[in-house]
């Protein structure tokens, strides 16, 4: 679980909202299995929000298959729905930009693809989406990452950025 505080600003000139100005709690479980060259991970969980917005259910899953070792082809599916038990009324301006507004709700799909470049030390991914849903953009997504693993603990351990495991 973690907690948000009410720390986004707003330009109503704009209609640019910086993030939700509320309270938001967000419990979830996670489910998961990983064998050598697969895993699953699921995720279940809840976002209660302060200030009128309405909560909603999280839910999602992962599946990834190494290839060649070093390099993880991921699937993911993704959605939040709204129980609509909010009465904030967003401003007008902010309902143009759709930015954090009540009511959001979304299905997600997409694809990553998680290379390790130089062993146990840096890698990259590129991930796609897209998706559908209430109050969110319609666009299809690209994003590129960079990642650095360090070494951590007493005994020199890093962890898997995929499955979290501990290697030595």
């Amino acid at each position: 679980a973690h907690v948000r505080a009410p720390t986004a600003m707003y330009d109503d000139s704009l209609g640019v909202r910086t993030g939700y100005d509320a309270w938001q709690f967000y419990p979830i479980m996670t489910f998961g299995k990983g064998l050598k060259n697969f895993y699953v991970q699921m995720y279940f969980g809840g976002l209660f929000m302060t200030n009128s917005y309405t909560h909603s259910i999280m839910t999602g899953i992962n599946l990834g298959y190494a290839i060649k070792g070093r390099v993880w082809i991921i699937g993911f599916l993704d959605g939040k729905i709204s129980m609509r038990n909010g009465n904030r009324v967003d401003p007008d301006n902010n309902l143009l930009t759709g930015l954090y507004l009540n009511d959001q709700e979304y299905i997600a799909y997409g694809g990553k693809i998680i290379a390790e470049i130089i062993k146990d030390k840096f890698g990259m991914n590129l991930a796609v989406g897209a998706g559908d849903g209430n109050a969110v953009p319609k666009q299809f997504s690209l994003n590129l990452g960079l990642y650095l693993k360090w070494k951590g603990g007493s005994k020199g351990e890093s962890s898997n950025p995929v499955d979290g495991t501990q290697a030595n």
